[in-house]
């Protein structure tokens, strides 16, 4: 028993029989039939990404014939572009880990990948949108509320550590009498 292997050729044994007086010989030619088989990917199946960064992702793999291969990429996420055997780009906020499917191709046949593209994310500064100044008039109540944003929509937390003495401060507030 045995397999010709990848891209054998054709190739021929002679064999001999005897029964101790008499002998007979014969040449047996073997004919191999060459299979056309998948092409093979080979490039990782996860990859990792960081969010504000640029990525790029090179396929890898081969033909066992030697054919030429051919790339399509499906399913990629907004941010991702493709060329020939690449996708990149750059995730930004809010761009969530994703599956994007790999194919390779001889022409004839091809093969799939389910290739994982894991998104780091990073913690973006967040940014103060309440105005710069107030007004306060002596001997009235006075409320200034701080605003800000956060890419991330974290829980914020605020101190005020050169305030004057006329003014408490509880969560995203300052309070006092001027």
């Amino acid at each position: 028993f045995g397999i010709p292997y990848e891209n054998a050729q054709d190739t021929s044994f002679f064999m001999q029989l005897s029964d101790g007086e008499f002998d007979d010989s014969q040449l047996v030619t073997i004919t191999v039939e060459q299979v056309d088989n998948l092409p093979v990917i080979t490039s990782p199946l996860i990859a990792n990404a960081r969010e504000d960064e640029y990525f790029v992702y090179h396929a890898a793999g081969f033909d066992p014939e030697g054919a030429l291969v051919s790339w399509n990429w499906v399913s990629l996420p907004s941010w991702m572009s493709a060329a020939d055997d690449s996708v990149f780009g750059i995730p930004l906020e809010g761009d969530l880990s994703t599956t994007i499917q790999l194919i390779a191709s001889d022409g004839n046949l091809q093969d799939v990948a389910q290739i994982s593209i894991q998104v780091e994310t990073v913690n973006d500064q967040p940014a103060i949108t309440s105005p710069a100044t107030a007004l306060a008039v002596e001997d009235q109540s006075f409320v200034y509320y701080c605003q800000a944003v956060d890419p991330e929509d974290s829980t914020l937390s605020w101190i005020f550590p050169n305030r004057p003495l006329w003014l408490s401060a509880n969560a995203d507030s300052v309070y006092g009498m001027a």
